[in-house]
């Protein structure tokens, strides 16, 4: 193995720092907004149990989260030349190898129980907002069958953009990562100053979503940047404070036009 292979931190070069921390916020800062994090909180029955679920989930990541990394380690020691072939076949080949029949059985059966419920959540989860947020205002007077029928596109219509996503010839790995990519230089912008900044507004967080993406996925996609994720993040801010700043301007020249017409 390479030399750097088992170094966890990095050094102070900033090339490689700035690597490491985009690494480090995809995760980490990516994943607040979705599901994992964000849905958990908003279904506690009150704040007291978000906040120590929450710390309790993050010291379960630090534990248990551990195990699979730590047997896949393993396994790379052990076989090698499956890096040359399949690196997503290390663990597989390592519960297949070394452990008994029980443990085979608990190891699949939990492996199919965690793809199944995240694929449903994570189908689920986006069509309820797509329906309900987005789709849903377009329909004036819509009866609740038709609502029903609504979710049921929403849901065939998230499957299909999900399959595509997932044919595309991409790992497992860089599916997570783009997944809470997206999340981070759209979303957490405009969460986190809802609940924090009181000057906070609908416009501003939609110009903060709609250029943080496009920055990013110009960058990314376009030109392949290393450091697309940092720049879409700073665009996403950017954006967020120089329309909370201008909306309070651009809303007193319209009321003062109104006026003048009146």
């Amino acid at each position: 193995q390479p030399p750097e292979f088992y170094k966890f931190f990095p050094s102070l070069n900033p090339h490689e720092f700035l690597l490491f921390i985009t690494a480090l916020i995809t995760i980490g800062l990516g994943s607040i907004p979705q599901q994992d994090v964000f849905q958990r909180v908003m279904s506690s029955r009150s704040e007291r149990v978000a906040v120590y679920s929450s710390i309790t989930a993050g010291f379960m990541y630090l534990t248990v989260a551990l195990i699979p990394l730590i047997l896949a380690i393993f396994a790379k020691v052990k076989y090698p030349e499956l890096l040359k072939l399949d690196s997503q076949l290390m663990l597989p080949t390592l519960i297949l190898e070394h452990t008994s029949t029980l443990t085979k059985v608990l190891f699949f059966g939990a492996l199919l129980s965690a793809i199944m419920s995240t694929s449903s959540s994570a189908i689920l989860a986006p069509s309820a907002i797509l329906s309900e947020n987005l789709l849903r205002p377009m329909f004036k007077n819509l009866s609740d069958r038709g609502f029903l029928w609504l979710t049921r596109f929403s849901v065939i219509l998230i499957s299909f953009i999900s399959l595509l996503f997932a044919l595309s010839g991409e790992s497992i790995f860089h599916l997570v990562g783009d997944s809470s990519a997206l999340s981070l230089v759209s979303l957490f912008v405009p969460l986190v100053a809802g609940l924090y900044f009181k000057g906070s507004n609908q416009y501003s967080a939609v110009v903060s979503m709609v250029s943080g993406f496009f920055v990013w996925a110009v960058l990314n996609y376009g030109f392949e940047y290393e450091f697309s994720l940092l720049a879409g993040l700073f665009v996403s801010l950017f954006a967020y404070l120089l329309t909370s700043l201008l909306s309070p301007i651009l809303g007193k020249a319209q009321g003062m036009g109104k006026h003048k017409v009146d």
